[in-house]
């Protein structure tokens, strides 16, 4: 495994996590909204 590769996969880490860090504040907003 080269340095392109580490970074490739850490650039795919960030997205994964950002991805789950905006989906559950985006439920738990609309969690606190009343229906």
């Amino acid at each position: 495994m080269n340095f392109v590769d580490l970074e490739h996969l850490k650039r795919q880490a960030a997205h994964y996590i950002e991805n789950i860090y905006n989906r559950r504040r985006l439920h738990s907003t609309l969690d606190i909204q009343p229906r």
